[in-house]
């Protein structure tokens, strides 16, 4: 059995920190100036919003790759214009990317688990592209934060543990609100010697995180 929280996976009972939760330390400079310039109401408000586009656009790829289309019927066609342009946007850049990328899905929403390091985490695609296997998370966001890197790096050595192999890489793709366009540079790809040196990185913010949430205690 699979529940989870804000912060936490519990899997058969045992509880693992998500792979993303220990990242809420670093700072995000041009972020924390932004919301310091606007009222608590507009900021909650930006958030929420931004949010919700995100999941939708998440649980809307899912249903793609699982096999449903905009174009078959009618019916269809109507919900994709009463759709947000947002997530229209998010789902046009998709499908840029797909074609760009030529990935043939593997496995989506493909939870990863550490047991030596005690945290999990979902990734939204396991891939193939050309040959090689790829995990791929999508970004619904104005840019690609820098803590992304050792989210991937996590993920990844969590595949690693979990299968006992390797794989071509990461790559996290961003999928902008704005506007519907994607090139490759709307990308960020991590070979395997550069997630193994993220993850290194990504282990001090762990052990960082859970210091302080033991003191907080």
């Amino acid at each position: 059995m699979i529940t989870k929280d804000s912060e936490h996976y519990f899997i058969d009972g045992k509880e693992y920190v998500r792979a993303t939760t220990p990242l809420s330390i670093l700072n995000r400079p041009s972020l924390v100036d932004w919301l310091t310039r606007n009222s608590q109401e507009v900021t909650e408000q930006w958030t929420e919003q931004t949010r919700d586009i995100g999941l939708e656009v998440h649980r809307l790829i899912s249903e793609i790759i699982a096999g449903r289309s905009f174009s078959d019927t009618p019916a269809h066609i109507l919900e994709w214009s009463q759709l947000d342009e947002s997530i229209r946007n998010g789902l046009r850049c998709y499908e840029k990317a797909r074609l760009t990328l030529d990935f043939e899905p593997i496995e989506a929403e493909k939870l990863l688990v550490s047991e030596e390091y005690g945290y999990a985490g979902t990734t939204d695609l396991l891939c193939e592209i050309h040959g090689d296997d790829w995990l791929l998370d999508w970004k619904v966001s104005s840019r690609l934060w820098p803590e992304v890197e050792y989210q991937l790096a996590a993920y990844w050595n969590a595949y690693r543990e979990m299968t006992g192999r390797d794989m071509a890489g990461c790559r996290a793709i961003r999928l902008s609100r704005e506007s519907g366009n994607w090139t490759p540079k709307d990308q960020l790809v991590m070979t395997p010697e550069k997630l193994a040196q993220k993850f290194e990185v990504y282990l001090c913010i762990l052990k960082v995180w859970r210091d302080l949430n033991e003191n907080n205690r």
